[in-house]
């Protein structure tokens, strides 16, 4: 750990630290992001629809200079997926007070910590998880709204893996399907 102190606002002493043992690295990406509120200008039968819609891509490269090693090359960001995606699709009923949405939500894999030695042996993974979720909406009056939700859907788990390849299961989260039903006031 390189640490050098500097002067910071009002004579006080700012200690910063970077890491020593960092080599060169490089993160590329892109995100894309859609939304359409309502489709009526395309035809009268889709007045009420909408869709929401994210996407992001990364790339990585991260060198580590390990004393007594050779240098060691990651190809993933730490407790960072290379690909996540979210699509929202809701309907407003014909000019009524209710709405339906649903929506899909999908994480890649990722490592959540960095293992040394950097070995295939050690790395833990996180297998990509995406889950379905569900709320309805009613809008009683200009102040109140009641709504009610379902997130997991589908009851999906979460698994993360390790050994060689990652092919020997560590952990596996449920979730499980989770109910919210509420009321909030606006004034």
């Amino acid at each position: 750990m390189d640490t050098r102190t500097v002067l910071g606002e009002q004579d006080n002493r700012v200690i910063l630290e970077q890491k020593s043992n960092y080599g060169q690295s490089e993160v590329n990406g892109i995100e894309l992001s859609l939304t359409l509120q309502d489709w009526s200008a395309w035809s009268k039968h889709l007045r009420g629809f909408g869709l929401v819609a994210n996407a992001t891509i990364l790339s990585h490269e991260v060198c580590y200079e390990i004393p007594n090693q050779a240098v060691s090359c990651l190809d993933y960001q730490f407790g960072q997926a290379d690909k996540t995606a979210n699509v929202i699709a809701h309907y407003r009923f014909g000019g009524s007070k209710t709405e339906i949405r649903l929506g899909y939500h999908y994480a890649g894999e990722y490592s959540p910590y960095q293992p040394l030695p950097l070995t295939a042996q050690t790395r833990e993974v996180w297998q990509a998880f995406s889950q379905w979720d569900m709320q309805l909406r009613y809008d009683v009056n200009k102040n109140w709204v009641v709504k009610a939700k379902v997130r997991n859907l589908t009851n999906e788990k979460r698994r993360s893996m390790t050994g060689e390849h990652q092919h020997m299961l560590a952990s596996e989260i449920e979730f499980g399907r989770s109910v919210w039903f509420g009321f909030s006031y606006r004034g």
